[in-house]
C-alpha cells in the first residue's frame, strides 16, 4: 500500500463564494460562526458590509458566535441580538448556544474561519456531535493548491493573512471531516477578488483558462458537510470510498 497514493479529484466548478453561501442559507435557521469579522468589525459596521447583517436579510432565524469578545461587544452595542463570545473547540459551546437561542440550526456557517483555528479537529467534531440530523455545515477555506499562491512563491514570498495557521485541499479535508463524523455533500471552488491592477488585468485573464480546466487551482474551497450515517463502517468515510461525495 502506497503511503501517498494518487486521489482523483471530483468534477466541480468555480462559484461566487458569497452568493453560494447566501443561497445555501436563504430561508434557513443559521448559526454563523465568526460573525464579528474581528478585527474589522467596526469598519464593516460603519460601511454596512458586515456579512452577519446581510445574512439576516434572508435567514428565517440567525445567531452568531465568535471568539472575539471585543467583536461581540461591538455587535451588541450595534443592536445585534443572539451573538455570543464562544469558542467552538469547546465541546460545551453549541449546547449552551442552542439553549440560549431556543432553536437548533439548519445550517452552521463558518466562512473563512477554519484556517484561523489551531484545533480544527475539535472544531469539526463538536459541530458534528451537535448538528441535528438534517443540518448542514458550510465551510469556506483557502486552498493549499492555489495557483496564485504558487506564483507568489516563485516571486520569493508568501501572501497570507497573519492569523492563518493552515491551508486545506480537497483530499485532506475529506480525511479530516471523515475522522470527525462528517462527509462532504458538495464541494465548489472560489476565486478571491484581485487587489492589484496587475493581477486584475494581467494575471487573472492569463490563468482563467487553466482554472476553468482545473478549478482546484483556484484561491479557495467551499464545502457543504453532512453527518456521516456510516460511523459503524470503518471504511465508510475513507478517501477512496467517499470520493463520490464531491461529484455533485
Amino acid at each position: 500500500m502506497k503511503l501517498s497514493p494518487l486521489h482523483p479529484l471530483p468534477r466541480t466548478t468555480i462559484v461566487d463564494r458569497e452568493a453560494f453561501v447566501h443561497d445555501v442559507c436563504a430561508g434557513k435557521r443559521v448559526l454563523h460562526v465568526g460573525c464579528a469579522n474581528w478585527p474589522f468589525t467596526q469598519k464593516l459596521l460603519e460601511e454596512g458590509k458586515l456579512a452577519h447583517h446581510r445574512l439576516a436579510e434572508t435567514c428565517t432565524a440567525l445567531a452568531g458566535v465568535d471568539m472575539s469578545k471585543p467583536g461581540i461587544a461591538l455587535l451588541e452595542r450595534a443592536g445585534i441580538e443572539h451573538v455570543f463570545a464562544e469558542d467552538l473547540t469547546n465541546p460545551l459551546t453549541l449546547k449552551r448556544v442552542y439553549e440560549a437561542i431556543g432553536w437548533e440550526p439548519e445550517v452552521i456557517l463558518a466562512s473563512e474561519v477554519l484556517e484561523h483555528v489551531d484545533a480544527p479537529g475539535a472544531f469539526l467534531r463538536n459541530c458534528a456531535d451537535h448538528m441535528p440530523a438534517t443540518c448542514r455545515l458550510v465551510l469556506t477555506v483557502p486552498s493549499a493548491l492555489s495557483l496564485k499562491g504558487v506564483l507568489h512563491n516563485l516571486l520569493g514570498h508568501e501572501k497570507v493573512h497573519t492569523d492563518h495557521v493552515a491551508y486545506y485541499s480537497y483530499v485532506n479535508m475529506l480525511q479530516l471531516a471523515s475522522r470527525c463524523g462528517l462527509r462532504i455533500a458538495t464541494v465548489r471552488c472560489y476565486k478571491s477578488p484581485s487587489e492589484k491592477r496587475v493581477e486584475k488585468f494581467l494575471v487573472d485573464p492569463a490563468i482563467a483558462p487553466l482554472l476553468r480546466w482545473r478549478p482546484f487551482l483556484s484561491d479557495g474551497l467551499v464545502f457543504v458537510f453532512e453527518k456521516r450515517a456510516d460511523l459503524d463502517d470503518p471504511d465508510g468515510g475513507s478517501v477512496e470510498s467517499s470520493d463520490e461525495a464531491g461529484r455533485q
